[in-house]
């Protein structure tokens, strides 16, 4: 499974809106092994968008903070999956944590209550 984590000034950002890299890894969560896809700034203005960024990696699933603006939400097709954390700290904190500590982790329902939804 391939993991995104949005982040800023190399600590989680939890929102796409104000990431300027994502991290993205390559989780199994059977083994608990993690590995280090890449790194992808999402600030140059020759970047690919995140929604294609995620497609290229083969992203499956993308970790928010539990507070992430509504904004975000419109990055993502409807087929990523998203997950929202009010966990803090750098990446390779938030993907262990995922790993060991699932239960501060939790699906985001469908539609974000927003008028664009």
């Amino acid at each position: 499974m391939n993991v995104a984590i949005p982040m800023s000034s190399g600590r989680f950002a939890g929102c796409i809106q104000d990431a300027d890299r994502l991290v993205l890894y390559r989780v199994n969560r059977q083994s608990k092994h993690v590995c280090t896809i890449n790194i992808v700034r999402t600030n140059d203005p020759a970047c690919l968008s995140c929604t294609d960024l995620l497609r290229k990696y083969n992203v499956d699933q993308v970790i928010l903070q539990t507070n992430h603006c509504d904004k975000c939400l419109h990055e993502f097709d409807s087929d990523m999956e998203l997950i929202t954390t009010n966990a803090t700290g750098y990446p390779e904190q938030i993907i262990t944590r995922y790993l060991y500590h699932p239960e501060q982790f939790q699906k985001l329902t469908p539609g974000c209550g927003c008028a664009v939804c």
